[in-house]
């Protein structure tokens, strides 16, 4: 697990919506990096651009409206949640 982590966060630091947010929201999208592979990270192109224009709400939004939303279910809302507020999940 720490091997695909280390490869996932090598790979999205190549973009720009990647680095320029908060260590939080990295994490949101390392683990669903890790979930659905880079490429698959990808195809959530209107969650990309919310993030680059700082609408993190909307990012979240775009997350859970999405067939990976339906299927990881409690996941998705509490990486939308963590995207949403920038705040750590807390069991």
């Amino acid at each position: 697990m720490r091997n695909d982590i280390a490869t996932v966060t090598t790979q999205l630091q190549k973009y720009d919506w990647y680095i320029n947010t908060d260590p939080i929201r990295q994490k949101v999208l390392i683990d669903m990096a890790v979930n659905l592979g880079v490429g698959g990270l990808l195809q959530f192109r209107r969650m990309i651009a919310a993030i680059e224009l700082g609408d993190y709400g909307a990012a979240a939004d775009q997350m859970l409206d999405s067939r990976w939303a339906e299927q990881v279910k409690t996941r998705a809302d509490r990486l939308a949640e963590m995207m949403r507020t920038g705040e750590d999940y807390v069991d």
